[in-house]
């Protein structure tokens, strides 16, 4: 058979491709203290959007993807992380395990994040007298609370 050459440079292809999707897949396991963590409320109908850096530099992106058009308990949920410089961005199912998974990370960054007063105002939608980093923490519960909201009805 003359096509045996190309069976271990397709497997090898192959590995690569499930590796990268895995690697895309898995949400990561920060190194902290977080260098900068910036968070983005935008006027486009509802989207929330979260840019962190870890103490070893790896970047992730979170959040939700809103506009004026769709109900907000459709907005789909996404995250992205990068390798070699180039964004891998899952985007997953409205109520899946995946965006469940999503919910529970988002959860725990902002309880390990806040002080009890502060979360505790947070969760009260009370945000007045929130530091700028306490603010980033209230936007991450924020996005914690529309996910989880999705699973409850479910």
């Amino acid at each position: 058979m003359k096509l045996k050459w190309l069976t271990l440079p397709l497997i090898a292809i192959l590995a690569g491709l499930a590796g990268l999707y895995s690697y895309a897949h898995t949400l990561p396991s920060l190194a902290f203290p977080l260098k900068s963590i910036n968070a983005f409320a935008l006027s486009d109908g509802g989207s929330l959007t979260i840019e962190l850096a870890d103490a070893k530099g790896n970047e992730f992106y979170f959040g939700i993807k809103g506009d004026l058009e769709t109900p907000r308990e459709m907005y789909p949920s996404f995250y992205m992380r990068t390798f070699l410089g180039i964004p891998l961005m899952v985007t997953p199912e409205i109520g899946s395990a995946e965006e469940l998974k999503l919910a529970g990370f988002a959860k725990k960054l902002a309880e390990k994040n806040l002080s009890p007063s502060s979360l505790e105002k947070v969760k009260n939608s009370d945000l007045d007298g929130l530091s700028k980093s306490e603010l980033s923490y209230a936007v991450i519960y924020s996005i914690y609370s529309s996910l989880s909201e999705r699973h409850a009805s479910n």
